[in-house]
């Protein structure tokens, strides 16, 4: 910048590109070489270089106006100063491209590394997305298979409860049936209770007859021997009074006589407990005995029973 007149960089190449206002000849200015510079984008503007842009034109009107009055060697100082001051801008720019674009081989490396982290990680979520549709996959199984496997507890659980009904009903059912049981027991028990006192009553009654058998047995033995010693000596009487030439023994009457009949000896079971002890009775006792009609009426089949089982004793007559 010009310390006389104070141009900057954009008002100075606008000063040298607009025409001189002066009917003077222009002056040949020699420059230095161009150097080459690097084109780069310029950055956008800001507000506030709008503003001093747009408030600076009427100075830079002025400015014109005395550059126009300038002498030539003025002029000539003031465009190798403006140089001067556009290559401090430029160095200083190159200077700032420089830095630029280290920052931005820097940011590029960043960006090739975030890049390449990006790519991991999208791998890695890539890889991650099929282990979940895999393990999407095995739910699924695993949820038909806990499906099936609910389906078969509903259906043991029915079984199960169907057991448990039919249970019930064979428990009812055995409960009746040892209620019966237990009335069939208490009916068995008194049917053996009145078949013991039964039993008892028929022992008691068979002993009874046992003993009047043995009584009319012995009573039976004394009238048996009474009547074959009459039947001795009835035929011993009649073979004192036969024929003497009448030697057939075929003759002889060998039947006891037409007035001994056959003693039937029956009496009754209450009357034998009374008579027991006499187990050595005499005739006297058992003819006793015969003038009851009620004892000859009860007992004569049991003497009809021992006359047929007592022949070898008819025989000893």
């Amino acid at each position: 910048m010009n310390p006389n007149l104070g141009f900057t960089a954009d008002e100075a190449a606008t000063f040298i590109s607009s025409p001189p206002r002066s009917s003077e000849p222009t002056p040949e200015v020699t420059s230095a070489p161009e150097t080459p510079t690097v084109t780069t984008q310029e950055p956008a503007r800001s507000i506030a270089s709008t503003i001093r842009a747009t408030t600076s034109q009427p100075t830079l009107e002025r400015k014109q106006s005395r550059f126009s009055h300038m002498q030539e060697d003025e002029k000539v100082d003031f465009l190798f100063s403006q140089l001067q001051a556009d290559a401090g801008q430029i160095d200083r720019q190159s200077a700032v491209i420089n830095l630029t674009r280290n920052d931005m081989i820097k940011q590029q490396l960043e960006i090739n590394t975030l890049n390449s982290t990006v790519g991991s990680q999208q791998a890695e979520i890539t890889r991650q997305q099929a282990e979940i549709e895999q393990l999407k996959a095995e739910n699924a199984s695993l949820k038909t298979v806990d499906e099936e496997r609910e389906r078969q507890l509903q259906q043991m659980r029915a079984a199960d409860n169907t057991r448990g009904i039919d249970m019930n009903r064979l428990k009812e059912r055995s409960t009746h049936v040892q209620r019966l049981v237990e009335t069939l027991k208490e009916k068995h028990d008194d049917m053996r209770e009145w078949y013991n006192s039964h039993s008892t009553t028929i022992t008691d009654g068979v002993k009874k007859i046992t003993n009047g058998f043995e009584f009319v047995r012995k009573c039976v033995n004394i009238l048996w021997g009474d009547r074959c010693k009459q039947q001795e000596v009835l035929k011993k009487r009649d073979h004192d009074s036969e024929d003497p030439g009448n030697h057939d023994p075929s003759t002889t009457s060998e039947q006891p006589p037409a007035t001994t009949s056959t003693q039937i000896v029956v009496f009754k079971p209450l009357q034998i407990e009374s008579a027991q002890g006499t187990s050595g009775g005499t005739v006297e006792e058992v003819q006793q005995l015969e003038s009851s009609s009620y004892i000859e009426s009860s007992m004569a089949g049991c003497t009809s029973y021992y006359w047929r089982n007592s022949g070898r004793r008819r025989d000893c007559c």
